[in-house]
């Protein structure tokens, strides 16, 4: 497998923020479309390279990873909050939230979300551990 290394506000390995999801349907995946009133997007699974995506008019908005996000050599699942934040050289989020994800039918963890707008990049963190790395480059367009 490739290593999934970040480059902030651009790219997770070989899948590239901006890029048409088509270049990338050669490899296994899946899809499940979401809508509701506020929302319409697909959402792909790339099982394989343990990466989601959230793809917008065969666009892709948001990288979403959950088992290996590596950057400057150091997985960031698993990493302390506390060493991401010396990664990044103790700068602090531009927001921080707390979201409820539930991980089986009756339980679930209270998520801490912190959002780095310049690096295009929002740390899911439980019990001082990151769990999900997501990634966006806003400044397209």
């Amino acid at each position: 497998m490739e290593k999934l290394e970040l480059i902030p506000n651009v790219s997770v390995g070989m899948f590239v923020l901006g890029d048409n999801i088509n270049k990338y349907l050669n490899l296994p995946h899946t899809v499940e479309h979401i809508e509701d009133e506020y929302l319409s997007y697909d959402d792909y699974e790339f099982p394989e390279q343990y990466v989601f995506m959230w793809v917008e008019d065969q666009k892709i908005e948001f990288i979403t990873c959950y088992t290996y996000c590596f950057w400057q050599n150091e997985n960031l699942i698993g990493m302390t909050y506390d060493r991401f934040s010396l990664l990044i050289g103790g700068q602090q989020p531009d927001k921080e939230d707390i979201c409820y994800i539930p991980v089986s039918k009756d339980r679930g963890q209270n998520q801490k979300v912190y959002t780095f707008d310049n690096l295009g990049i929002e740390i899911w963190v439980w019990r001082n551990k990151i769990k999900t790395v997501q990634i966006y480059n806003d400044s397209e367009e």
